[in-house]
């Protein structure tokens, strides 16, 4: 029907959804798994520039994230970049060994699950009790943004990184206004389990097509020129995808510094 008419249509939420690329009218929102493994692969890439690389192996075979260190070990290996894999119960001296001093030392965790980094955290500072100079930068996980209420001093000890397409910052004014909103309009807070807030993804995807329909009409395309609504939560960047429609291609490192504040690194 919006093929036919000329309508544009929204998919909010699927990724597994083919109509983006065949249909000229389709917009689609959410990436899939493997193409934001990609593009944390890339970002891991360019910001571990001179650092010495570990993978560290957590034995957590629930993990789904073997699509990211394979598309990761690929483009290493791809480089000629040398890399060290551990395991997070190897022995004080095995672990050691995959460390280089003198250097930073970019971690990998296969697992996003807290357990694991409050085990590596663990390991690594009983390695740092011995050798006080070692550094050590953490590049994680989306499901990390999770613990920042409980890990944030550990987030900007190890300088993480933190791949992303949203980023939701419960300090910025207008996210407090918005949420006051919600809360006068409907007598009941957001519901803060969601990651994203599906309140403000609503309200964030509502806000940028009404507007870029209301302004560019039928040649609305989603372009960065055309991009004119600042997102509390998800930013949208779209990219036509052959003959088809169009694709959400926003990509984005939270860096949590140890200088204690904090960066977002678009893409």
């Amino acid at each position: 029907f919006c093929r036919s008419n000329g309508i544009k249509l929204v998919i909010p939420f699927s990724i597994s959804a083919t109509d983006a690329e065949t249909n000229p009218n389709v917009f689609q929102v959410y990436q899939s798994p493997t193409l934001v493994s990609e593009q944390s692969a890339r970002a891991f890439l360019e910001r571990s520039k001179g650092a010495h690389v570990v993978i560290v192996d957590c034995n957590d075979s629930t993990s789904r994230k073997g699509v990211f260190t394979k598309e990761l070990r690929a483009q290493l290996d791809n480089n000629s970049t040398i890399y060290n894999l551990t395991n997070i119960t190897s022995t004080d001296e095995q672990f050691a060994k995959a460390f280089v001093l003198g250097a930073d030392n970019m971690v990998v965790l296969n697992s996003p699950k807290s357990m694991y980094i409050n085990k590596f955290v663990e390991r690594i500072e009983s390695l740092r009790s011995v050798n006080p100079t070692l550094s050590v930068t953490l590049f994680g996980y989306t499901e990390w943004l999770m613990y920042q209420k409980y890990d944030t001093p550990q987030f900007h000890r190890y300088s993480v990184y933190i791949p992303t397409t949203f980023y939701y910052n419960a300090n910025a004014e207008r996210t407090k206004q918005l949420e006051k909103l919600y809360q006068d309009t409907y007598g009941a807070a957001m519901d803060p389990a969601g990651l994203p807030r599906f309140a403000i993804t609503g309200y964030d995807q509502t806000m940028y097509f009404i507007r870029g329909m209301k302004k560019y009409g039928a040649q609305f395309t989603g372009d960065e020129n055309q991009t004119e609504w600042k997102s509390l939560q998800s930013r949208f960047v779209f990219s036509r995808v052959g003959q088809g429609g169009y694709k959400n291609r926003n990509f984005q490192l939270i860096h949590f510094k140890i200088d204690q504040t904090m960066a977002a690194i678009t893409y």
